[in-house]
């Protein structure tokens, strides 16, 4: 802590990072059972409108100027082009990927973000990568072999390849918009407001020209609704509350650790996912490669 720190510092993060954590547990159940009664597409429609309404009302109470509009033609396609990574690219990925696969086997392939980041800083960013970094990436990558396999040979037979392969990707995607993100000006709410500002279009002129597989029901768009709100925008929002008010980010940023574990309950409980032993040990593997890479980032 530093030592010019207030003492309820800490404490008065925490409530804003429990608040994330808990919408984050819920998104994983709330992408299934939406996906019951939508696409992949026709939620990602619902849900970016939602979230790019709420983003700018946050903007409003924040009285930002402008909206934090980009101040050039450069920061201008910088936004485009994380818009079309976000939301467009990266969730239409992921809900596929929940389209595919059980929920207890998207959410902490998907959760493997941080291991890419770690790949991808070195050519992208030019930083060092250290060698602790790699043997928290091995960690990581037998977590996603324990997930992605069950350790059962014939579980590739009962599974599919291509939503491992886009559960993972998701991840990939996301650590690239986020080193996009670090080029970019603005407050961290402006610039996924801006995303979305090109994202939220992106998605509904490939929703228009792509074939649908039904129509837009009252609960598929309930479900988008919610997973506008709380997956792609208050948890965020909260989630950067709670680390401007902490006097050390990491005091909060191990609280998000408990969001995948978390996740578990509602899917068992709404969903009726059997919990098969290999979600939570292949998802402490790759929690515990994560915590090794994150601490090699800070030697």
């Amino acid at each position: 802590m530093r030592a010019d720190a207030e003492p309820g510092a800490a404490v008065g993060a925490v409530p804003f990072a429990i608040g994330a954590v808990l919408c984050w547990c819920t998104v994983a159940t709330a992408f299934k059972l939406t996906l019951r009664v939508l696409d992949p597409f026709q939620m990602l429609l619902v849900a970016s409108w939602t979230s790019l309404g709420l983003l700018a009302l946050a903007l409003l109470i924040r009285r930002e100027p402008r909206f934090g509009a980009p101040a050039c033609l450069r920061e201008l396609a910088a936004a485009a082009i994380s818009g079309l990574l976000n939301p467009l690219l990266y969730y239409l990925v992921l809900f596929t990927a929940y389209d595919l696969l059980p929920a207890q086997q998207a959410q902490p392939l998907n959760y493997t973000w941080p291991l890419a980041l770690a790949v991808l800083s070195a050519p992208l960013l030019g930083k060092h990568v250290p060698r602790r970094a790699f043997v928290g990436l091995a960690v990581g990558l037998v977590g996603v072999g324990v997930v992605a396999t069950r350790l059962d040979p014939s579980g590739w037979t009962h599974t599919s390849v291509v939503g491992i392969a886009l559960a993972v990707g998701s991840g990939v995607v996301w650590a690239s918009y986020w080193i996009l993100n670090l080029r970019r000006t603005g407050s961290p709410v402006s610039k996924l407001f801006w995303s979305f500002v090109f994202g939220a279009p992106a998605v509904t002129l490939a929703w228009a020209v792509l074939p649908s597989r039904g129509d837009l029901t009252l609960p598929g768009i309930a479900g988008g609704i919610y997973i506008g709100l709380f997956e792609m925008g208050i948890a965020f929002v909260l989630w950067l509350m709670a680390i401007a008010r902490a006097p050390n980010p990491a005091l909060v940023g191990n609280i998000a650790y408990l969001s995948p574990f978390l996740s578990l309950v509602p899917i068992r409980f709404v969903l009726g996912e059997h919990i098969h032993w290999s979600a939570p040990v292949g998802l402490m593997l790759i929690v515990a490669g994560i915590v090794v890479c994150g601490k090699s980032s800070d030697e």
